[in-house]
């Protein structure tokens, strides 16, 4: 009875709430069924009842609980036999029935085998689904990104998060310069960000491709982490640093480090791999972009400059030269020549200012996520046609289900109209004007028809300056599409542009 009180308190000590008054239960319960066995003939198979106090085990925390109430259980049944009263039955029957009590209590250990385990798998499971669920949202959150200094705050800010770590770091070689851009974030500490040159050690032993894991600096390595000139005076000895790339070449790292040694093992490796993976594709995306936007200002900045030296250029060259004759006439002291210069000087800066306004409106005629093509389209023809005073028609049909187009597709149309009607005001001096559209078959046609006197093609491709016809076809084919142009002296001219549809959100 003292050993039980021992017991009791032994488990009551070890174990709190309802853990305690399990082992409680456990405890009394194979008391109760070893006093049983003891106190009833041997053959009486009360030996399976120890899978009573089995059963409550597995509920048991601890690796070895359950294996230990088994042995207990087995020796108890074991002492049973030989303290039970004598049988009335066979000794084989009464040994067969303490073995098969054996077996059952057997079965009950396997039994918590295989439920540790599928514990274990399910813990394993959640910790990589929350893991992925992790990786989606990091991916979501980095693909909708194209600055490069919020992805490396998104970058840092989930590696911490998912790994726990003590220091997070991202650095990125520059494009232009030898030098490398760390942005970290330290417990305790707002991120913050340097510049150092990228002549690194930790850096450097990441050329293969390969991560580098620091488990305890003062053992193994502890150079890369000390010769960092970011990470040397942080007090870490541990590390993990993987390889951001991009096209196989390396960028730049994805660092975690913590101040106590750490047993780092494959999945945190996996887990910063498939990380860093990401941030390669985010920051080559945001550089694209910020190469597009380049690329896109220096093209809109040559459109720019052709249109003015097409037409401001011709129009200011005229005003200079009716203001030069008149002077001269003035000097001259004839009166009546240096008026006629005047009015053509006063008639060259009217156009000259028309051909501005209309320049500046087509500027101001631009897309919007508000404002569709057709949207900003008919805006423009109703301001040009005001001012031009010119009938301008622009036909819709109810069939053509046009919607928000891919934006460069919307941009390019805008601008190619904007240069036929342009050209078609200055040149073709037409008394009405039509902008068709139509959608069928994947591609978007639109057409500027005019009735004016025309031109031939191939006087106007031959004569230098005139970078109209040239401009509109560039930007037909920039987007897939193709431009023709319909046109002879006296019969009009008709230019048609063929765009392929790509809505927003299907490329």
């Amino acid at each position: 009875m003292d050993r039980s009180v021992v017991t009791v308190s032994h488990y009551a000590g070890r174990f709190k709430g309802r853990n305690a008054w399990l082992a409680i239960a456990v405890t009394i319960s194979a008391a109760a069924v070893f006093m049983t066995d003891i106190s009833l003939p041997l053959g009486v198979s009360q030996g399976a009842l120890y899978v009573i106090p089995m059963t409550l085990s597995l509920w048991l925390p601890g690796k070895y609980s359950t294996p230990a109430v088994a042995g207990i259980s087995v020796i108890l049944v074991i002492t049973g036999f030989f303290l039970s009263p004598p049988p009335s039955e066979p000794l084989t029957f009464v040994i067969m029935n303490r073995a098969y009590a054996i077996f059952t209590i057997g079965l009950v250990l396997v039994i918590e085998r295989l439920l540790r385990r599928l514990s274990r798998q399910n813990r394993e499971l959640s910790v990589r689904t929350g893991a992925l669920e992790a990786l989606y949202e990091i991916g979501t959150a980095l693909s909708a990104l194209s600055d490069t200094n919020h992805i490396r705050e998104i970058a840092v800010e989930r590696a911490c998060r998912l790994l726990g770590c003590d220091v997070a770091a991202l650095a990125l070689f520059s494009e232009s310069s030898d030098e490398v851009h760390w942005f970290f974030s330290q417990a305790g500490e707002e991120r913050k960000a340097r510049s150092f040159l990228s002549s690194d050690k930790l850096l450097k032993s990441l050329e293969a491709g390969a991560p580098v894991i620091i488990k305890d600096s003062s053992r193994e390595t502890g150079d890369l982490l000390a010769g960092n000139a970011l990470l040397g005076g942080a007090g870490l000895q541990s590390a993990l640093a993987v390889p951001v790339q991009i096209a196989g070449k390396l960028t730049g790292a994805l660092v975690i480090a913590y101040r106590s040694a750490q047993n780092i093992e494959g999945d945190s490796v996996r887990l910063m791999t498939a990380l860093a993976n990401q941030v390669a594709v985010a920051v080559n995306n945001a550089r694209i972009y910020e190469r597009l936007k380049a690329l896109s200002t220096l093209e809109e900045r040559q459109r720019l400059s052709r249109e003015l030296h097409d037409g401001m250029a011709q129009h200011l060259g005229t005003v200079s030269a009716r203001a030069t004759a008149a002077e001269e006439l003035l000097a001259q002291e004839k009166p009546d020549k240096a008026g006629q210069q005047l009015v053509r000087l006063r008639e060259a800066s009217e156009k000259a200012y028309l051909d501005l306004r209309q320049f500046m409106l087509g500027l101001r005629s631009d897309i919007s996520e508000s404002r569709s093509l057709v949207d900003a389209l008919d805006k423009y023809v109703k301001q040009i046609s005001q001012q031009e005073k010119m009938s301008i028609r622009l036909e819709i049909p109810d069939s053509a289900n046009i919607g928000r187009l891919e934006p460069a597709v919307e941009v390019q149309a805008i601008r190619i109209i904007q240069e036929a009607l342009n050209n078609a005001l200055k040149h073709s001096r037409p008394k009405h004007i039509t902008v068709k559209f139509n959608a069928d078959n994947g591609w978007l046609t639109v057409t500027v028809q005019d009735d004016g006197r025309g031109f031939e093609m191939s006087e106007v491709s031959a004569a230098p300056g005139h970078f109209g016809l040239q401009s509109m076809r560039e930007r037909a084919e920039s987007v897939g599409g193709k431009l023709t142009i319909d046109t002879a002296i006296g019969q009009g001219t008709s230019v048609r542009v063929m765009l392929p549809i790509i809505k927003v959100g299907e490329q």
